[in-house]
């Protein structure tokens, strides 16, 4: 049994104690974080609220779920050879930390349709055209299109490319956003990004369409994952959300890293890229679409 602990009490939290929970092979021995979510969200899951010294003694791995601001202090206060599964977007103040054992919390990236989709993209061999649309209602006190709430789409973005990110022009106009991307190999791939009233909510949705010499792939991320090639629908099991999304894979993605059985994936320099990228994205729209380079 590998016991796993988290740190936090938000959106992102819940979905790790609640896929954790559901896991065999998993036991949830405890929460922390703020007082009043963390305590909520530990009374909820029917386990301790605890400090953190005393989550990271009980653990034998950690879910660091909480606002990138407090991510080095945590990492900070616990051994550093405890694994850790840290919640995007990783802040780029851990770019320089050593951490072997620490994974990027990226859930799409463990879903079974999203996985075939990538498998599919790579098997046209050369993907020319990258496109990731996104309309989603806007989050409380979210103020940046690029990461909110789309930050767990430019992974799957970042995967399908599978060349490095060189510069990022973007422009942002209200409650729209576009950013193009110029990759090493000089593709350009970009992302259409909107927030949208909740009137059109049920026009919200999110996902990547690739194109190559053989054909068209398109992979809904958002709000179910969903596969088209060539226009045909590839359809799937019906699935509980916390699996058709990943976070079950990806929690016994964590608790195998934990126990010496898998290798950290993705790595934190996952999660460091999408913040570049997105950083990068925000600094060319406020520069009126100027070219910023990055790498990633």
């Amino acid at each position: 049994m590998t016991r796993i602990a988290i740190v936090g009490g938000g959106r992102a939290a819940t979905l790790h104690a609640e896929a954790a929970v559901a896991t065999v092979g998993v036991e949830l021995v405890g929460v922390g974080g703020r007082p009043g979510s963390a305590e909520m969200l530990a009374a909820a899951a029917g386990v301790p609220d605890l400090p953190l010294a005393e989550l990271a003694d009980r653990a034998d791995g950690l879910v660091i779920a909480v606002p990138p601001g407090a991510v080095s202090e945590v990492l900070a206060a616990i051994p550093a050879d405890l694994p850790v599964l840290v919640e995007s977007p990783v802040p780029l103040a851990l770019a320089g930390v050593e951490r072997p054992r620490a994974m990027t919390a990226a859930n799409l990236l463990h879903a079974a349709t999203v996985k075939k989709g990538l498998r599919a993209i790579a098997d046209l061999g050369h993907a020319h055209h990258l496109l990731l649309r996104g309309r989603a209602i806007r989050r409380e006190g979210a103020s940046d299109p690029f990461a909110e709430p789309f930050a767990g789409a430019w992974p799957v973005l970042l995967m399908a490319a599978a060349a490095p990110v060189l510069a990022v022009s973007a422009t942002r106009n209200g409650t729209a956003a576009r950013a193009v991307l110029t990759l090493g190999d000089g593709r350009t791939p970009s992302a259409q990004l909107a927030w949208i009233g909740a009137e059109d909510a049920m026009s919200a949705g999110t996902e990547l369409e690739a194109a190559g010499a053989t054909g068209v792939v398109t992979i809904g991320l958002w709000p179910t994952p969903r596969l088209e090639i060539d226009g045909r629908e590839i359809a799937d099991t019906e699935e509980h959300p916390l699996v058709a999304l990943g976070f079950a894979e990806q929690i016994r993605r964590f608790a195998a890293m934990c126990d010496g059985r898998a290798e950290p994936w993705p790595p934190l320099s996952v999660g460091l890229g999408v913040t570049t990228l997105t950083e990068a994205a925000n600094r060319s729209a406020a520069a009126d679409g100027a070219e910023v380079a990055t790498t990633n």
